[in-house]
């Protein structure tokens, strides 16, 4: 994965705890279906 795509680890220029983060995330694609994505990701310092 090319750096730019990788995060650095802050929120808003705040440096964020070293955890486990799950997210889910919904949206309507351009035919009008919901499309929904779930992961997890560690961030470690």
């Amino acid at each position: 994965m090319p750096r730019s795509e990788i995060g650095d680890g802050t929120v808003q220029g705040k440096k964020q705890d070293p955890g486990t983060f799950v997210y889910m995330v919904s949206g309507i694609d351009y035919l009008g279906r919901t499309v929904t994505k779930k992961g997890a990701f560690t961030l470690v310092r």
